[in-house]
């Protein structure tokens, strides 16, 4: 691209990764992309960003059934990324991205009235959250910020990145569950953020994400704006509840063999428990203790429970879950014997009795009529957290929400500067506008096929909670990025 205005000194990269060490730059052949990302901030849930990029396809390379022009390696579930290089007219650089994701489609358009293309679509790291399953053990007394990292590293997702959050949650297990659906139940439940930024970190943010904050850029070449103020997520009754877990204090049989196993000659089986209070309720599993012979479990010859004792000559050991109990069972003689009974001891962890915490806003009722909510939060089960949730839902919620939307045409660098929960400060006289917006969502739509390139970024923003700031002289829009 020729020097000139600002998308002239950009260089594009859109490359498919078609392995560890193979990269396709497929840039020439881009008639335009559309990138979409959004913040998982309560009420909206934590959802993946996407992005569709359309090719010319005259020879039809890009088809994944012309492996002559790709090996066979254009699949989906291939890495793709979106980059650019801007050069100031100083000769500075700088780098950027706008995607990194994996593909989901690739539709093929063989004869289309325009011209023969095809069009990729793609899902950024949250797809991998969508996907993956995590199973752990009973996790106690951990800090949010810690479990996320757990989760994410159950899940095999990097990188990622997530702010110092001290709030503690007692007991956390997941049986088989979405590794996407717990970060968004920490999302829910904590009133933070998540959100995969463009360069394909997973990140997340505290409550407080909003405050604080140096400001880092600025322009004012705002193509279109839109303020609207509605009372669509006005809540000003609302009640948080959970169930908390409590631990019994002494150390007891939580799983026990109900009838005979047998092991044959030689043999190693493995067979799973389920735990079980002292009423035979089903409960949850802590400081579990491996079974010891002729302690917690007998082996005879006979299924009866006579003959001849073979505890001594068979080994028993436990993998312990938050529910279960994974045992294996070693007979180290040449004759089939019988584990005729056994047990495992533990200490259970029960559910307690129900927590919940009310709380409403009397002036909000009156202005808009009663508005009620209400929000199981399982992970936070403190009366501290259920009260903390409470307060921060009415705190920003029991008004209007004023949003704002922001076009800006070709406006780099500047709008590759501001990310997903950055805050925006915004003064404009005509609408009244003088405050600071989260960025909840960014859309970057290219367009290469017009007489010059045209990028068109779309900022959806919500206003902030309050914050000290800085005094706007100017009808700018100010990028005040936060630390992350």
């Amino acid at each position: 691209m020729s020097s000139g205005s600002a998308i002239d000194r950009t260089t594009w990269e859109v490359a498919i990764h078609l392995g560890p060490s193979s990269m396709w730059v497929v840039t020439q052949d881009v008639l335009g992309f559309s990138v979409n990302r959004r913040l998982g901030l309560w009420p909206s849930n934590v959802q993946a960003g996407t992005a569709d990029v359309r090719l010319e396809n005259s020879d039809g390379r890009y088809s994944p059934l012309r492996t002559e022009f790709h090996g066979g390696h254009l699949l989906p579930n291939k890495a793709l990324t979106i980059k650019g290089v801007y050069t100031s007219p100083d000769g500075g650089v700088t780098s950027f991205q706008l995607f990194n994701g994996y593909i989901d489609d690739i539709a093929v358009q063989p004869a289309m009235p325009s011209g023969r293309e095809v069009t990729i679509s793609c899902r950024d790291r949250m797809k991998e959250l969508q996907r993956r399953e995590v199973t752990t053990g009973l996790l106690t007394n951990y800090a949010v910020s810690s479990l996320f990292a757990y989760v994410m590293t159950q899940a095999s997702i990097a990188p990622f990145s997530a702010d110092a959050i001290s709030d503690v949650i007692p007991f956390a297990y997941f049986q088989n569950r979405k590794a996407l659906g717990i970060v968004d139940e920490l999302v829910t439940g904590g009133g933070y953020a998540a959100y995969v930024a463009a360069d394909g970190t997973m990140r997340f943010r505290n409550r407080y994400f909003e405050i604080g904050g140096t400001p880092v850029a600025s322009y004012a070449a705002m193509n279109a704006m839109t303020f609207s103020m509605d009372d669509a997520d006005i809540v000003n009754r609302v009640t948080v509840r959970a169930t908390p877990l409590v631990e019994v204090a002494s150390v007891q049989p939580i799983a026990r063999l109900s009838a005979p196993v047998s092991i044959p000659a030689n043999a190693t089986i493995n067979f799973w428990l389920s735990y079980k209070d002292a009423f035979g309720k089903d409960c949850l599993g802590n400081a579990q203790v491996n079974p010891v012979g002729s302690t917690d479990f007998f082996v005879w010859s006979s299924s009866a429970g006579t003959g001849t004792a073979r505890t001594a000559t068979t080994s028993i050991t436990a993998a312990f879950f938050a529910e279960t109990v994974k045992l294996t069972a070693r007979n180290t003689i040449g004759a089939t014997v019988w584990v005729t009974s056994l047990q495992v001891r533990g200490q259970p962890v029960v559910d307690g009795p129900e927590l919940f915490v009310d709380g409403e806003v009397g002036s909000s009722q009156a202005a808009y009529g009663l508005v009620t909510e209400t929000l199981e939060t399982p992970l936070f089960a403190t009366t501290d957290l259920l009260s903390q949730r409470t307060y921060d839902i009415l705190e920003l919620f029991s008004g209007p929400q004023p949003k704002t939307s922001l076009r800006v045409i070709n406006g780099l660098p500047e709008v590759v500067v501001a990310d997903l929960a950055d805050v925006l400060g915004i003064y404009d006289p005509h609408s009244g506008v003088d405050d600071f917006f989260t960025v909840l969502s960014i859309s970057h739509d290219l367009d290469a096929e017009s007489a010059g390139p045209v990028l068109a970024t779309t900022y959806d923003l919500q206003r902030a909670r309050e914050r000290s700031g800085f005094i706007l002289d100017t009808s700018q829009l100010d990028v005040d990025r936060l630390s992350r």
